[in-house]
């Protein structure tokens, strides 16, 4: 066996799931962006650790059609390409379809980590926060005084507040 006639055709197929993981990526920023405007990384990894029981099923198919049209697009974009390049010099098209998707890739990997501000939540997990040691108050019976009098006491206390949910201001 030719290992160069081994070659060309794993590269072609690792071009090819390159491509698709390229342009999957892609179509679900769009996605994202289109449905839900600026979100970070933080609310999406919440929103998918939390179950989907309730979630409406128009989210689930506006998502994969617009993933199935950015993909179909795509997908005959590179088979197009594919198609030109194949007819030139054989060497030289396999590195180009095989460089190409993963350039590809890269860059919509980057569009993923800059959109949804990814740096930033990996360097918030690697910094030490210090706001819960800073500003959280144990309530003790020794703290609630009630007067002659007895009225209703009402004690809020926030355990957790995702970004999502706040009011922008």
């Amino acid at each position: 066996m030719n290992p160069k006639r081994i070659s060309t055709p794993l590269a072609l197929m690792a071009g090819s799931l390159a491509c698709f993981a390229a342009f999957l990526l892609l179509s679900s920023i769009m996605w994202l962006d289109y449905k839900f405007g600026s979100v970070t990384i933080e609310s999406i990894i919440f929103h998918i650790s939390t179950s989907i029981a309730g979630t409406p099923s128009g989210y689930v198919m506006s998502y994969l059609k617009r993933v199935a049209v950015s993909f179909a697009l795509g997908t005959g974009w590179f088979v197009f390409i594919r198609t030109v390049l194949r007819r030139g010099p054989g060497k030289s098209a396999a590195r180009v379809l095989f460089i190409l998707p993963f350039l590809l890739l890269l860059i919509s990997i980057f569009c993923f980590a800059v959109k949804f501000k990814v740096v930033d939540y990996i360097t918030s997990l690697l910094n030490e926060d210090l706001f819960m040691e800073e500003h959280f108050h144990a309530i003790r019976t020794d703290d609630v005084v009630f007067p002659d009098r007895r009225r209703h006491v009402i004690v809020l206390m926030l355990e957790s507040m995702e970004e999502t949910f706040c009011e922008p201001s």
